[in-house]
């Protein structure tokens, strides 16, 4: 978070059929295998398409896919003006906080947005003093984001970020009917109870043993 980034732009994709699901960090492959399962999302040709081509993108790169996990989540929802569809508030995605406790090389996420899209903050951050332990380290930086260096991302556009790019939902202007979609690589296994459970997939670990929320210990600071 010391140096400043920025997402790299997949290239534009169009869906003709958008799944009717709404699925949260629903495992589609496991890790040290490149055998992807959609479960119930298999008739979907659209998603399978866009996972291939992100899963592509991430092969040629030498991000290493394969020996990732990866999870879908599809979210769509009408949204009111001036609210926004996910959790607003600027973050980052995959933190290992203190129940990882040995780190892994860190997560990257594909994502697409068909309106309203994230937007990011390109800046350095002063990370001197903080510690997952104590402190909330999405308040850490959010207090230090600087607008005039945020944007916003193209709409119906696939873009790959990694887990030390900050960002946040946008708030809309005015009503919209929003789709989203994340496509996650982690070595790190999710065990929220909110993720979807994949029937297809026998799970290589337990699931359901985590709230999914940063813990209530962490201080404000």
């Amino acid at each position: 978070l010391r140096f400043t980034r920025e997402p790299i732009e997949v290239g534009p994709f169009s869906f003709r059929d958008f799944p009717k699901e709404r699925v949260n960090n629903y495992m589609i492959k496991e890790n040290g295998s490149a055998e992807l399962n959609f479960g119930e999302l298999e008739y979907n040709e659209d998603i399978k398409q866009f996972v291939l081509d992100c899963y592509d993108k991430a092969t040629r790169i030498g991000l290493d896919p394969e020996n990732r996990y990866a999870y879908l989540t599809i979210d769509q929802l009408h949204v009111k003006a001036g609210e926004s569809q996910r959790q607003h508030g600027w973050h980052i995605d995959g933190m290992q906080g203190i129940e990882v406790k040995e780190k892994k090389n860190p997560d990257f996420q594909f994502i697409w947005a068909d309106n309203t899209p994230t937007s990011f903050c390109t800046q350095t951050f002063d990370m001197e003093g903080a510690d997952v332990a104590k402190h909330n380290i999405f308040k850490w930086v959010g207090r230090q984001v600087k607008e005039n260096v945020c944007y916003l991302l193209q709409a119906n556009t696939a873009y790959l970020m990694n887990a030390y790019h900050v960002h946040t939902a946008t708030k809309g202007i005015k009503p919209v009917f929003r789709r989203f979609i994340r496509l996650s690589f982690t070595n790190t296994p999710i065990t929220s109870v909110l993720m979807t459970k994949n029937p297809k997939i026998n799970y290589n670990y337990e699931i359901g043993t985590t709230k999914g929320e940063i813990p209530s210990h962490r201080s404000e600071e």
